[in-house]
């Protein structure tokens, strides 16, 4: 047991000797940390110009969508004030076209009334006249 607790602590005196050796930096580690460093800044000046571009055709794409939505709006209401506009030149025409129908039918009823009248006053003093109107409900 002994033995075991020795060797356990020579190996960990072994183990931590080499973990505690310094490592060396030479030149050449120097030079190529600052060729990495380059590398990445250039990568993300890279980065930074492709999101650029990026940027400036989904603004352009929105754009264009912007531009397609105010058509849209102007068509539509152009195409409702027409169709308004149509619907009030009917609502004008079939009041102007009414009107002297409307007109013509009152003089018509008016004359269909005298007619009537008339032909009453005749029946009076024409017995088989009088007879005929009676048959057709006239009297």
């Amino acid at each position: 047991m002994r033995a075991t607790i020795v060797s356990i602590y020579i190996f960990l005196l072994a183990v931590l000797q080499g973990v505690a050796q310094p490592v060396e930096f030479t030149l050449e580690d120097r030079d190529r940390i600052i060729r990495t460093e380059v590398r990445l800044e250039e990568l993300q000046k890279q980065m930074e110009l492709q999101f650029n571009d990026v940027q400036r055709q989904f603004n352009d794409v929105q754009r264009q969508f912007d531009d397609n939505r105010t058509f849209l709006y102007w068509a539509f209401g152009i195409l409702i004030g027409i169709m308004g506009s149509m619907f009030a030149f009917i609502i004008w025409d079939r009041r102007t076209t009414m009107g002297p129908l409307l007109r013509a039918m009152e003089e018509l009823k008016h004359e269909n009334h005298l007619m009537l009248y008339v032909a009453r006053k005749y029946a009076l003093k024409e017995p088989e006249y009088r007879e005929i109107m009676k048959n057709a409900g006239l009297l």
